[in-house]
């Protein structure tokens, strides 16, 4: 196999408009978990927001990373997902000890045994890691990142973009004939796959990508409006979607368009907004985000209802799922710090990862 060349973008060098996504994606991650937003609101959010995580995955692989052995791609991996994974398990299980009989909890998991939530750890499968759903993604991001590492050394970019786009298609058509989950997302990542392929090929080809940010500002706009006007009648129509559970919503065939909208529509505003320190910093500190986002809302809420606070059937509303937004970016803050403390290797960014 011919191998791509090495990425040639001096170092370090930064994508703004990645990181810019990135920031607004898990934005929208965190803001698509709370409770208080409109159906409608769901359904656009998730009809490709982890799609588009998946993309800047490929799309941040330097080519000549490719280049590695099986085994220096896994310790790779496993330096920068599973350990994030074994922590913030680690975080949520401490958690859930400590919680599971207290309150609106103890109806949920006070009958379970201690270590039921470790079939979760185990398998990566994302109903069974109810004590932290988001963890989910970690595993099928490994599963994904492990594949095409191994498909390259035999096929070259545009075949693996045909390739696992196809797979995507049968994976997403053979959907609702299975009811059995695979561990370690290796169902949902043969459409992840996808999505990861399209990211890999815009990075190997980025200087005929880029010819986009060559555009006039009202050619941008207008093409930017056109795919959200698109994107979002047709993700409104496909209602609610989610990658984790292998569900793509009324009409399964639309999924992959309407992600792939979804996504070149942020990337298109991503690419129209300046560059900030805040946006900045929640691209670098999204793998605490991430997974810590869920936590903080059932601390705020757990405590609130136990408080008396707020009643336990509280009708919630968008100012609620706006304030837990800021509020677990704000904690994500000393969190990170600890993490950059205690694992500096895994969480602290290289410019031009």
């Amino acid at each position: 196999m011919k191998m791509p060349a090495t990425d040639s973008l001096p170092h370090p060098y930064r994508y703004q408009f990645a990181d810019n996504a990135k920031a607004l994606g898990i934005l929208l991650v965190v803001l698509g978990h709370a409770r208080g937003i409109s159906a409608w609101m769901v359904d656009l959010i998730f009809s490709f927001h982890i799609p588009l995580f998946f993309f800047l995955s490929g799309f941040l692989l330097k080519p000549d990373r490719l280049a590695e052995s099986m085994a220096g791609c896994w310790r790779r991996v496993a330096k920068n997902l599973l350990i994030p994974y074994l922590v913030f398990f680690a975080i949520a299980y401490v958690y859930w000890l400590a919680t599971r009989h207290i309150g609106i909890k103890a109806a949920l998991f006070g009958d379970l045994h201690w270590f039921d939530p470790l079939m979760g750890l185990v398998t990566g499968i994302g109903s069974k890691l109810y004590i932290d759903t988001p963890l989910w993604f970690f595993p099928c991001l490994i599963s994904t990142v492990l594949i095409y590492h191994l498909a390259r050394h035999f096929i070259d970019s545009g075949s693996a973009l045909f390739f696992f786009n196809m797979t995507a298609l049968l994976a997403i058509i053979l959907s609702p004939l299975v009811d059995d989950r695979l561990p370690w997302g290796l169902d949902n990542m043969w459409v992840a796959l996808a999505f990861y392929a399209v990211g890999q090929a815009c990075r190997e080809k980025w200087y005929e990508v880029q010819r986009w940010f060559q555009l006039s500002t009202r050619v941008k706009l207008l093409s930017m409006l056109a795919v959200a006007v698109a994107w979002s009648v047709l993700a409104l129509f496909n209602g609610r979607v989610d990658l984790n559970s292998m569900q793509f919503g009324k009409e399964i065939l639309l999924y992959l368009p309407i992600a792939y909208a979804g996504t070149a529509g942020l990337l298109m505003l991503s690419s129209l907004l300046p560059a900030t320190r805040a946006l900045r910093w929640i691209s670098d500190n999204a793998l605490v985000i991430f997974p810590l986002h869920m936590l903080v809302f059932s601390v705020a809420r757990g405590g609130l209802v136990t408080l008396k606070i707020v009643a336990a059937d509280y009708h919630y509303t968008i100012v609620w799922a706006l304030a837990l937004t800021a509020l677990a970016i704000l904690v994500a803050v000393p969190a990170a710090r600890v993490m950059r403390i205690l694992l500096p290797g895994t969480f602290i960014r290289r410019a031009g990862a």
